[in-house]
């Protein structure tokens, strides 16, 4: 068999197992969601589909990193990869996804190691959809969801999230002294505030925005927390 003859047949394997990791899941094995009104695929299905047509041996994940938002504690998201083999051929797809942690009624959290499986489930979902596996599932979830207006175009952020989106820039690029500096200076300026939040006043704002560049090059302005003047620093 020639070079260009194995080449073709190589080909042919490829579609073939590319179209059947696309193949739609029977009705019998789907679930729904009677919450979000969505109808999904269990991840043991998908698992099974990925052993069943590339084999054991052909096909593996690794988690990137999962990790909780500090602003959304409720929710862990999942950073996946997954690796397949198709004859010499070498694919890899990533995905992310989330679950949402249940919490008792005294405050603690159920089982926050299901709350990982589940984000790396979903992530390992999103993955094998992009390889065609439940991709038929996420399209019409998408179109429902278009259909019923859920995706909505976001709201204008009031003027205290800009300024706050802004004050959190400076903060996160500054070192830990400098960081203290500025707390100092907020509890000092602002002691009925609390921590600068979207919450708080776009005056309060606009003077830490000024404070902050003040710490981080010195000999900026600055503003005297006694009077709220900008003065030199």
């Amino acid at each position: 068999m020639s070079t260009e003859e194995i080449t073709q047949v190589a080909a042919t394997d490829y579609d073939k197992i590319m179209a059947e990791l696309a193949e739609p899941f029977p009705a019998e094995l789907l679930r729904e969601n009677t919450a979000k009104r969505l109808t999904y695929v269990p991840i043991a299905e998908v698992i099974a589909r990925l052993n069943r047509v590339l084999g054991v041996q052909n096909w593996s994940t690794e988690i990137v990193r999962t990790w909780r938002e500090p602003d959304h504690p409720d929710w862990v998201i999942s950073q996946v990869r997954l690796s397949i083999r198709i004859g010499t051929q070498s694919i890899v797809r990533e995905g992310i996804g989330g679950q949402q942690v249940k919490f008792r009624k005294s405050g603690d959290v159920v089982d926050l190691g299901d709350e990982f499986k589940g984000a790396y489930s979903d992530a390992l979902k999103k993955a094998a959809q992009s390889l065609g596996v439940g991709l038929e599932l996420a399209r019409t979830d998408e179109a429902l969801a278009y259909a019923e207006g859920a995706y909505e175009t976001p709201a204008e952020p009031s003027p205290e999230a800009k300024l706050y989106a802004t004050l959190k820039g400076h903060i996160d690029s500054m070192p830990a002294e400098a960081k203290t500096k500025l707390k100092t200076w907020w509890s000092s300026a602002y002691p009925d505030q609390g921590a600068p939040s979207t919450t708080s006043s776009l005056e309060s704002l606009n003077a830490a925005i000024v404070e902050a560049v003040k710490i981080s090059t010195p000999g900026m302005e600055s503003v005297d927390p006694e009077t709220g003047e900008v003065v030199n620093g």
